[in-house]
């Protein structure tokens, strides 16, 4: 029976669902509605971060939401939340197929990770969500799937936080196109997954400081830490029982890992009261870093909303890592970003030309998104050397076809600014 093999990962009892919201909204990406809370502050014109929440094995995401109590801490920081279900097993539990570890312990190959970035985009069609500001974090099979999420999904989260979960055991098993930084919480007596690593079935995982240490890799930080200030995460533990282990020197931009190791602390804590501040608070400190200034605003599109566009990672000619990323246009849409030394705003189809020539066209063309972004990585050296030079500024700008009630045919997004390091 694998209640009996696994006995401490059913841990928790299913809480009552929270009272809905009057501004809350529902999407679906094919196993039924999912509400998304969102706070009574929320203005469309203004794009709002968004927190997807992953519960453990056998829990639910109203149970995991009773955990967190993210009601208070959504208003007064302005972020919008959701908590799916995962499927459920042969004998009735819910879980996540997350890694060869945790948790697909009947092989369904259930494809969770195209259907949380299918909540994520359907999310991006009715609500306003900032690109930069996507989040992603769970406990237990939970924390295992946000690593998974972050691996597959690179270009969506800008952080993500596991409590008592972890990444591969190896590091080949995952690609991540850019960084994403990382914040791994787990008590030093886990009973259920170990913080020094172990294994579940015979399957692997890595203890709490190879997770932290692999992405600290992958955001190309050095290994050399330093310790931060010990916080009280476990109220069950007298005083400020957890330290702070920092991989933040030599990261790229918007990479970095830490490690908040609960000393003494189980595989479910008693969460204290500031536990979730604190990590809300270090994922709102670690988003998509932004090296673009918006110089030229787009009409609104047939949609009802202004496209917009942001630069992400390094101005750095050499490191050949500048992001951009289009939000807002029309879902699955055709799409091309445009680039130019030159500024300019004028009336162009249905929005405004806000680059003047001679126009590159960032090739090859693309499709946005369900949820109307657009991505595209730069290589500096193999492409646009005589646009993009060390000390100039480069504008940029996304053209997309607009949706068949428009008599133009086509749209752009606001124009994004940026200067290139000498």
């Amino acid at each position: 029976m694998l209640s009996q093999t696994f006995p401490s990962l059913i841990a928790f009892s299913l809480l009552c669902a929270p009272v809905l919201a009057g501004g809350d909204i529902a999407v679906d990406a094919g196993r039924g509605p999912v509400t998304v809370r969102v706070p009574a502050s929320y203005d469309p014109a203004v794009p709002m971060p968004l927190f997807l929440v992953l519960h453990p094995f056998s829990g639910s995401g109203p149970q995991v939401l009773g955990y967190l109590d993210l009601d208070q801490l959504s208003e007064q920081f302005g972020f919008a939340y959701l908590a799916p279900n995962g499927t459920v097993n042969n004998q009735g539990l819910r879980f996540w197929n997350a890694t060869n570890a945790c948790c697909d312990f009947f092989n369904s190959n259930v494809d969770d990770s195209s259907y949380l970035r299918a909540l994520i985009d359907e999310t991006k069609i009715q609500l306003n969500i900032d690109p930069t500001r996507v989040h992603v974090g769970g406990h237990s099979n939970g924390g295992f799937m946000s690593y998974r999420m972050s691996c597959d999904h690179s270009e969506v989260f800008a952080s993500m936080v596991s409590l008592a979960g972890a990444t591969r055991n190896s590091a080949n098993a995952c690609s991540p196109e850019e960084p994403v930084s990382v914040l791994q919480i787990h008590g030093t007596k886990d009973g259920t997954i170990s913080y020094g690593g172990g294994n579940i079935g015979g399957a692997i995982y890595p203890g709490a400081v190879a997770s932290v240490e692999q992405w600290a890799n992958f955001g190309g930080c050095d290994l050399t830490w330093t310790a931060g200030a010990q916080l009280d995460l476990d109220s069950s533990i007298a005083g400020a029982e957890s330290t702070v282990r920092q991989y933040q020197s030599g990261c790229s931009a918007g990479g970095s890992a830490e490690l908040w190791s609960i000393i003494d602390g189980a595989h479910t804590p008693s969460l204290s009261a500031s536990f979730s501040a604190e990590v809300v608070g270090w994922l709102y400190s670690h988003p998509k870093p932004e090296v673009s200034s918006n110089y030229c605003v787009a009409n609104d599109h047939s949609g009802g909303r202004s496209a917009r566009i942001v630069a992400t990672g390094s101005t750095s000619v050499a490191d050949s890592n500048l992001r951009l990323i289009g939000h807002g246009a029309p879902p699955g849409t055709p799409a091309l970003f445009i680039a130019s030394q030159n500024q300019n705003q004028a009336p162009f189809g249905d929005g405004f030309l806000c680059v003047a020539g001679p126009i590159h066209r960032i090739q090859p063309p693309l499709v946005t998104t369900a949820g109307g972004d657009a991505f595209r990585t730069l290589d500096f050296s193999a492409n646009y050397g005589a646009l993009l030079v060390p000390g100039a500024d480069v504008n940029f700008q996304l053209w997309f076809r607009d949706t068949a009630s428009a008599g133009a045919g086509f749209n752009t997004s606001d124009g994004c600014r940026v200067a290139l390091a000498p």
